[in-house]
């Protein structure tokens, strides 16, 4: 929270300013070479601030115009104090378009699979995510072909395999295709340090093995590298 509100006004609070919310955009306007436009002259800095100020050019008030007419229009609202700072969905364009609620809530990332560790394999997956209203996922399907290695890494290595991202607490139907017909060894759930779970197999087959899982880690790895060996206690 400290390193937020370094540079960000205070977040949690019952009206949290519309940039932390998403809500809020500060906007530019390019000419077609792609060069900003001039809005600000003669002025500089704060100076030229007010969207409606009388102090700058009739070109520069030319090109703001266009910039507040096409926002507006798309439904954004302006803070008059800030030209390049519009809004949608927070509470300052509530207050300023007339509504009554402001849209806030969590942003749900999408679910994902990646290789645990840097490899120059490719990841070839299909998932399906079944979201509720507000865009939390409910349970998510799907298949993935990864090579996971036969041998263990060495000792001390990260474990490699399969990487689940945000997918804590959702329930997960996955099939998992590996390149070795004869393998069988088990595998395991691992969040990239120090906690390891025996992988629920609903069932194998071939080159293909069925997790129905719920995800227990934010980013669940899903390995054939073994936990390694519990450390002995030490003598009395």
């Amino acid at each position: 929270r400290r390193a937020t509100n370094k540079y960000f006004a205070p977040y949690d609070q019952p009206a949290p300013p519309g940039h932390c919310t998403g809500g809020a955009i500060d906007v530019g306007l390019l000419a077609p070479n792609g060069k900003p436009l001039d809005m600000t002259s003669p002025t500089e800095g704060w100076q030229a601030a007010y969207t409606w100020s009388d102090l700058i050019s009739p070109e520069a008030k030319s090109n703001r115009m266009v910039m507040v007419e096409a926002m507006l229009g798309a439904g954004f609202s302006n803070c008059r104090d800030e030209f390049w700072h519009y809004s949608w969905g927070d509470s300052a364009w509530a207050v300023r378009t007339g509504e009554r609620e402001c849209p806030f809530g969590w942003a749900y990332p999408p679910i994902l699979l990646e290789p645990a560790v840097e490899s120059e394999q490719s990841l070839e997956f299909h998932l399906n995510t079944e979201r509720d209203f507000h865009g939390r996922p409910l349970r998510c399907e799907g298949e993935c072909r990864y090579p996971l290695p036969m041998e263990s890494p060495p000792e001390g290595t990260a474990a490699q395999g399969v990487a689940l991202l945000w997918a804590r607490d959702v329930p997960v139907d996955l099939l998992l295709r590996l390149p070795d017909a004869a393998m069988s060894e088990p595998l395991w759930l691992h969040d990239g340090r120090e906690q390891w779970l025996a992988a629920p197999l609903a069932e194998r087959a071939g080159d293909t093995a069925r997790l129905v899982f719920s995800a227990p880690y934010d980013r669940t790895i899903i390995t054939r590298t073994p936990p390694p060996p519990p450390t002995p206690a030490p003598a009395a």
